[in-house]
């Protein structure tokens, strides 16, 4: 499992892209990050969705909460995520605090 938030770090991301690009027998770093994140984001959205429209608080969950295992799992631990009545709160949570730093760091490698 890595941690997600290792994964702004260019050495740990290009490491990690490079494995992931060897296990899925991806032609090279851009398809290899494109379905990386592809992958995350079937996931994590979900959850954050989920709260939204069946519990009475939303949740945010920081990109310091999240691991990744080498099957792509995602993990996320509840003791870091955070709870709002705010829905504007949990989609900027969501996407500029948590997709969007992901989506750069694999852009840029």
């Amino acid at each position: 499992m890595i941690p997600v938030l290792a994964l702004m770090e260019e050495v740990k991301c290009i490491e990690f892209l490079n494995h992931q690009m060897q296990r899925i027998y991806a032609p090279n770093l851009k398809v290899t990050a494109s379905m990386m994140m592809k992958k995350y984001a079937q996931v994590l959205p979900a959850q954050v969705l989920n709260s939204m429209l069946w519990e009475e608080q939303a949740k945010i969950i920081p990109l310091s909460s999240c691991t990744i295992s080498e099957q792509l799992d995602i993990r996320v631990d509840a003791l870091q995520v955070k709870y709002t009545d705010s829905r504007q709160e949990s989609w900027e949570g969501l996407f500029a605090y948590h997709i969007l730093p992901l989506l750069q760091a694999f852009h840029y490698r």
